[in-house]
């Protein structure tokens, strides 16, 4: 029992080296590595310090022990080994990126919105340009009041004045409902879709939401947001329950299946925020109502003839952007009739083809986290998903979760940059996107 126990133990520490600085790990990320290091050499010690059964030298109990035992060691060997080595590529990456000329440090970091978990961190990211917006959510505000946190948001934006650099996108995820990451310190309100009864007229409706949108614009732009991860647009589709739906969850937080009142609801809502200066965002786009996976943790896939999206789900995303500044959330959902290869926050064929061409939209896109499994896990990968998200026409990268994979992300952008693997021209028109954004938030 114990040689299973042990051996489970280092099985589980090697799957875990192969995988350092995961997302899913990233709650442990403190004290992974020197976790790994730590139970991997003690346990070595112990098996290397038991002395084989007393018998007989050429019994095939002792032949058993000592192979046991010599296998044991290698692995804790290859354990430690794998782990100091990953640690150390993160370090370097991170040396590297913050040792880069800062004249191409600004110029990708503007594409970048990170959450953090002590500001501290995030500081010297800030100062230099490295990052065009931050993600403030409950794991960075938990037990800080309003004043504190607004404070805090001043300071950092004090500190891209006094670089002469232009301000941040503070970012935030406050849909109301179950997404209401500040709440507290702001107003818990229900989801928009409680505002609609058969018995009120559209009409009175819409002013519910236009008056919902102005409580949470007002309360986000006097704490310093500046950019708000909502309204929903996807439809609220019929569909069978997903009990691995842990995070997504679109059912509980969509408006309606009525793509008219989707429309004119979050097109109210995006008016009441714009009114305080705060920028609202539909999201996620090609809409998440019919797809049944959760894109935290895995691929998915909106198997729908475009001809229906057009006619239906896409709606409600061209209402609001045409009628107000609202940027737009790139969700990573495939759809396998335009591009069956590639996810729509990072397909050339979908931003380029449809967004830009199609609708003539040149607002600002951006990506949902690309710390989520449907794009960490994916065989592109994260760091090469960025670099096709720039060349198909969008401006933002959002990486809020495991914000230090800005790290590995901005390490690869930067080669792609010097190996002239980012397609200029595109930087270039989204330059004046992100600039025209600028103008419109306030500090």
């Amino acid at each position: 029992m114990i040689i299973i126990i042990r051996w489970m133990i280092v099985l589980g520490l090697f799957v875990i080296a192969l995988n350092l600085k995961s997302p899913y790990l990233f709650k442990f990320r403190q004290f992974e590595t020197i976790g790994i290091l730590s139970v991997c050499a003690v346990s070595a010690w112990i098996v290397f310090r038991q002395s084989p059964v007393r018998t007989t030298y050429n019994s095939p109990e002792i032949h058993f022990r000592v192979t046991e035992k010599r296998l044991f060691l290698a692995l804790s060997a290859l354990i430690f080994m794998l782990t100091c080595a990953g640690e150390a590529n993160f370090q370097y990456r991170k040396y590297a990126v913050l040792n880069t000329d800062r004249k191409v440090l600004q110029e990708l970091g503007k594409h970048f919105i990170i959450g953090y978990t002590e500001a501290e961190k995030i500081l010297p990211l800030i100062s230099t340009g490295a990052v065009g917006g931050i993600f403030i959510t409950h794991r960075n505000i938990r037990n800080k009041s309003f004043e504190q946190i607004r404070t805090e948001i001043r300071e950092f934006q004090r500190i891209r004045r006094s670089a002469g650099l232009a301000p941040l996108m503070i970012a935030a995820d406050q849909e109301g409902g179950i997404v209401s990451r500040l709440s507290p310190p702001l107003t818990g309100l229900p989801p928009l879709s409680s505002l609609i009864s058969e018995n009120i007229p559209l009409s009175e409706i819409e002013e519910k939401a236009l008056k919902y949108g102005e409580i949470h614009g007002k309360e986000l732009s006097g704490l310093g947001v500046n950019v708000n991860l909502a309204p929903i647009a996807d439809l609220k589709f019929e569909k069978p329950d997903n009990l691995i739906d842990f995070h997504t969850r679109i059912q509980d937080r969509a408006i309606s299946d009525d793509a008219m009142i989707v429309s004119r609801m979050a097109l109210a809502y995006s008016r009441g925020v714009e009114k305080y200066g705060v920028i609202p965002t539909v999201k996620h786009f090609p809409g998440m109502g019919r797809v049944n996976s959760d894109t935290h943790h895995f691929s998915a896939e909106l198997n729908t003839d475009k001809k229906e999206l057009e006619n239906k789900d896409w709606i409600p995303f061209k209402h609001v952007l045409e009628n107000s500044g609202a940027f737009m959330m790139l969700g990573h959902v495939i759809l396998p009739e335009i591009d069956p290869q590639h996810p729509a926050s990072h397909s050339y064929k979908i931003i380029e083809g449809i967004i830009r061409q199609d609708w003539k939209h040149d607002g600002v896109l951006i990506t949902d986290d690309l710390s989520m499994g449907a794009i960490y896990s994916s065989k592109t990968g994260i760091s090469e998903a960025a670099v096709m998200t720039l060349n198909a026409g969008a401006d933002l990268l959002l990486i809020s979760y495991d914000w230090e994979k800005y790290y590995k992300v901005m390490y690869h952008l930067i080669q792609a940059y010097q190996n002239k693997r980012l397609d200029f021209s595109m930087l270039e028109k989204s330059r004046r996107r992100l600039e025209r954004a600028s103008l419109s938030i306030t500090r």
